[in-house]
């Protein structure tokens, strides 16, 4: 897999008694979809998660190895036990599946042992729960039954993938209604039936959205040239930890091109609105007809800059790549730590919901298993973090002490305007009291006021604008509780240890910073406001 890009995992289930007479059906049908999303998301490689059963998980290994789509295998249990009862010609499908594989494992205990079910049946149970975790797509060669006589089969499977009908040892199922979707491929038991009709389970609109952001994800990484930053720069890390990193790099990269986008697009707009309110009172007071034009022309700088900012999709995806960077960056940490903790199950489920398409990602990134390994992540997460907030809280200061210095300034010239206008009104232009001096025109000078006045009003309402958009007071303390937390959790990693516990904490605190952020950014969307 292309260590560049997010894939696309499509997980199987089915019936292992296929009719004779259906096999040719149901291998073009599930050929005809995998193929459809080849050529819809071109950006975006597709792998499958088959557990290689006898009937539809070894058609629909066959339908992927046809079109060049490889396979994550994950076996209940290994491989010689586990296709002993296999034909012959199925057993060799099987073991040639099994040599081309991308990678293949044995599927985790996620569930404590279930006393009402045969040891058999839980591991192939344990494999479904897997699968249904992982992939972003289940297609179930299945005859729609829902009854679940031993919690393993193709309706179990399906039931995992829209309700996450299963038991985790710890926490509760985390998977969002919308990133669950189901092609239920009729493949009926009986002689009753037609096989081969395609029925769509789940939301299939938030489906294709989630495969429309990966997609523009996968097409913009390839154009971003620049080298971005790595999280494990002298360290020799396993190659799924090195595609993490190397994905960690892109989405950083591209949330700093579409950040400067977007804060170009506020710049620009609190500028045009500035010199429409500039012009128009120039039109309006000063009676300059013509800039009734560039009055126009500012009005529709305005609405072109808009325009750009909607179709750029610069703020959400500024946003979006944002999150994204920041949870691959805590899940290569937690992978380079040994711990088998996996982002998407720590996420709040706010969280989960806003950004579900990054959770979806996150959840086929993490499909591959690594051999736990521990490494120290004192250095690399704790200190390097610290240190990021400690330099972050002196950048926004600075930002914030300038949106104030520019209102400071703004309203000092305002106020020393106004009194102005108030002594010439008291003194010369005969307002309240007797002129101390003749002028030939005072219009002129209550006009010229009005328009400094106007001007200065409008150019303080964009420019807080500006600011007021980039949170600064909100992100300025964001920093300073990180800063104060991992100070707290460098004192406890230095007394205790490092522990799984710390690393969840650490994981789960990241996460939900990065999460209040996405959520209160999200509001300050470029609009036109006059």
């Amino acid at each position: 897999m292309n260590s560049s890009k997010i894939p696309f995992l499509i997980g199987v289930t089915g019936h292992r008694n296929i009719r004779e007479s259906d096999v040719e059906t149901l291998y073009l049908t599930v050929k005809s979809i995998l193929k459809g999303f080849i050529d819809r998301y071109p950006n975006t490689p597709i792998q499958m998660m088959n557990s290689l059963a006898e009937g539809s998980d070894l058609l629909c290994a066959d339908a992927a190895a046809s079109l060049g789509i490889p396979l994550i295998v994950v076996l209940p249990t290994n491989a010689d036990e586990y296709s002993a009862s296999f034909s012959q010609a199925d057993k060799k499908r099987f073991h040639s599946h099994l040599t081309y594989a991308e990678s293949v494992l044995i599927s985790p205990e996620i569930e404590e042992r279930i006393p009402s079910i045969s040891e058999r049946d839980y591991r192939f149970r344990q494999a479904g729960i897997y699968i249904s975790t992982h992939c972003q797509l289940l297609i179930a060669l299945w005859d729609g039954d829902m009854t679940q006589k031993d919690g393993c089969g193709s309706a179990a499977a399906v039931s995992f993938m829209l309700s996450g009908s299963y038991n985790p040892k710890e926490g509760v199922p985390n998977r969002p209604a919308k990133a669950s979707m189901v092609y239920h491929v009729l493949t009926p038991r009986s002689d009753n039936g037609e096989a081969g009709e395609l029925q769509k389970l789940g939301d299939y609109e938030s489906f294709l959205e989630i495969l429309s952001r990966t997609d523009e994800f996968n097409h913009l990484s390839e154009s971003q040239k620049k080298q971005g930053y790595s999280l494990f720069e002298q360290v020799d890390v396993p190659p799924k930890i090195y595609m993490l990193d190397s994905l960690y790099s892109l989405a950083d990269q591209l949330s700093i091109r579409y950040a400067k986008r977007y804060r170009l697009v506020l710049a620009l707009m609190a500028l045009f609105g500035t010199l429409l309110t500039l012009s128009f009172l120039l039109y309006d007071e000063a009676e300059l007809h013509w800039m009734i034009l560039a009055t126009g022309a500012a009005l529709l700088l305005m609405v072109i800059s808009h325009r750009y900012a909607v179709r750029s999709a610069c703020h959400r995806r500024y946003l979006e790549y944002r999150v994204l960077a920041e949870s691959l960056r805590v899940q290569a940490f937690l992978k380079y730590a040994g711990s088998e903790l996996n982002v998407p199950s720590l996420m709040p489920l706010i969280q989960q919901e806003e950004t579900t398409w990054i959770v979806s990602a996150l959840s086929a990134l993490s499909a591959v298993r690594i051999d736990p390994v521990s490494h120290t992540i004192r250095d690399l997460w704790i200190v390097s973090q610290r240190d990021y907030h400690a330099k972050a809280i002196q950048k926004s200061g600075f930002k914030r002490a300038g949106s104030d210095r520019i209102v400071s300034v703004a309203l000092i010239l305002s106020a020393s305007i106004y009194v102005i206008a108030l002594i010439l009104e008291l003194t010369i232009f005969g307002t309240f009291f007797p002129s101390l001096a003749q002028l030939s025109s005072p219009d002129l000078f209550r006009t010229v006021i009005k328009i400094i006045l106007g001007g200065l009003s409008a150019g303080t309402l964009f420019i807080a604008n500006y600011y007021g958009k980039q949170s600064l007071v909100r992100v300025e303390t964001d920093h300073i509780k990180m800063q104060h937390f991992f100070d707290q959790m460098l004192s406890l990693i230095d007394r205790q240890g490092q522990n799984d516990k710390i690393l969840k904490h650490l994981a789960r605190e990241e996460l939900n910073e990065n999460g209040n952020w996405y959520s209160y950014q999200s509001n300050n969307t470029p609009d036109i406001n006059l």
